[in-house]
């Protein structure tokens, strides 16, 4: 008996220095991630720090929908598209520099014997040079949308892919919630070791078990909250 006691107060000892090993790991975690918020806040100290994750979820419905607000607001696309816009532009503003132009003007000559007075008029016709500049600026163009089409197709690949995972690291985070607040052993396996029904290893095994399962939960909540971030971010 004392030496079933003796290994069980062994066991409880290494189970409370594995517990005690966990919080030090996640207070210098803390620590460098309180460091890097101060740096991000360009070196002032934060007035309070956030103990909760946000009540209110920013999780579109339809990805389809989303993206269409997204497209019109994101900056590398509204780049890429005034750049196009730059292109027309410019070529509406050479191809009236190579249409003909025609002046009107009065004119008197004199010469020895006699004047002349009159009404004169001149076509002016652009030289090569302004058509081939009229091409050029139609390739740009065309180049142009080309990059945009491709950057479109980029950014709407990878936010849509972010937004499948965003969808599934909720449904495992909620999953996980659900569970924990639903099913809470540690009540029944403290009465249950008092009563002499279970052994203080059995009870720490099943602790360490519901311990592991509660962080595990909280690991999936900071990834499901991590990347519904990076979308969120995609809006601004």
């Amino acid at each position: 008996q004392k030496t079933r006691l003796a290994n069980q107060l062994a066991m409880a000892t290494e189970h409370l220095q594995q517990v005690r090993m966990k919080l030090q790991e996640a207070e210098t975690e803390f620590g460098l991630l309180k460091t890097e918020l101060v740096a991000l806040n360009g070196g002032q100290e934060l007035m309070e720090l956030p103990t909760s994750y946000p009540e209110i979820e920013y999780l579109p419905m339809n990805f389809e929908e989303w993206y269409g607000e997204v497209e019109r607001v994101h900056p590398a696309l509204q780049y890429a598209q005034a750049q196009v816009e730059v292109g027309k532009q410019r070529n509406r503003q050479t191809k009236l520099e190579t249409m003909p132009s025609i002046t009107v003007g009065y004119m008197t000559e004199g010469l020895a014997s006699e004047g002349y007075h009159g009404v004169t008029v001149g076509v002016s016709v652009p030289l090569w040079n302004a058509s081939s500049r009229l091409k050029q600026g139609r390739a740009t163009v065309v180049s142009a949308q080309s990059r945009a089409a491709d950057l479109s197709l980029k950014v709407r690949s990878e936010l849509q892919a972010l937004y499948q995972q965003t969808v599934g690291l909720k449904r495992t985070a909620y999953d996980y919630r659900r569970v924990l607040t639903t099913a809470n052993p540690q009540t029944l396996l403290l009465k249950a070791l008092k009563a002499g029904k279970i052994s203080l290893t059995e009870y720490l095994w099943e602790v360490s078990a519901w311990y592991d399962a509660q962080e595990k939960a909280l690991e999936a909540e900071r990834t499901y909250r991590k990347a519904l971030s990076e979308l969120e971010a995609a809006t601004w």
